[in-house]
């Protein structure tokens, strides 16, 4: 009876040494596959470390406990090696999952460009032909006191009347004709300012802003202002 039970003894620490054995083993083995193929992740690869750290204690807790007891030593818990499957497989889950996101190609949406719109040259000569003529005013003959003087706001008239549609039109032409066209359109816009200023001074009473010292060189600078424009006129005309 004594030696069949010393015969059996020897065999179970035998089988237990060989699981303990097989365990490290693939505990060892699990550890080198996460260091190869999670280099980059640092976070999963030190859980990785701490996990197998935590294994090894079980290890030595289970070789303490075999040591103490006369018995068989009973085979490791299984949980231990089914949570060891598990975080292997999520990380190798993982893995893949960065490499589908990384495989795919990115596509970057190019936006067409707008297709201009047609230049409406009509509406341009409309607006050329609309501008009256410069009356050639002068500080004489708009003086107010004069008892038969000219009309300051005449030449309202000599401004284009359809500076909208010249902004409209130079948003879509192109080439030699859109240089031209901003020509004319910065000139109007001088023009402009210098038709202002001229019917506010009048429309105060000159003689009492300043003695009517200032009307000689308001017409001059009205004067300067149609002759550029006239000539910004005069080379946007032949694209029309």
């Amino acid at each position: 009876m004594s030696s069949s039970a010393t015969t059996t003894r020897p065999s179970h620490r035998v089988r237990a040494d060989q699981a303990l054995d097989n365990l490290r083993a693939d505990l060892k083995l699990l550890g080198h596959s996460i260091g190869r193929s999670i280099l980059s992740y640092r976070n999963d690869h030190d859980a990785a470390l701490h996990r197998v750290d935590a294994l090894e204690g079980e290890l030595r807790q289970l070789r303490e406990a075999r040591a103490k007891q006369p018995g068989p030593t009973p085979p490791p818990p299984a949980p231990s090696r089914i949570h060891r499957v598990m975080f292997a497989g999520g990380l190798l889950a993982l893995v893949a999952s960065i490499g589908v996101v990384l495989a795919e190609p990115v596509t970057e949406s190019v936006a067409e460009p707008a297709a201009l719109a047609p230049v409406d040259v009509s509406a341009l000569r409309t607006c050329r032909a609309a501008i009256a003529p410069s009356p050639h005013f002068d500080a004489a003959q708009t003086d107010p006191r004069r008892t038969t003087h000219a009309h300051v706001r005449a030449i309202e008239k000599t401004g284009a009347p359809c500076r909208a549609v010249l902004d409209q039109e130079l948003a879509v032409v192109s080439g030699e004709l859109r240089e031209r066209l901003r020509a004319w359109v910065v000139a109007e816009d001088e023009l402009v300012g210098a038709i202002t200023r001229t019917v506010v001074y009048y429309e105060a009473d000159p003689y009492a802003v300043d003695g009517y010292r200032s009307a000689p060189q308001l017409w001059r600078e009205y004067d300067r202002a149609v002759e550029a424009r006239d000539l910004a006129l005069a080379r946007v005309a032949p694209m029309l």
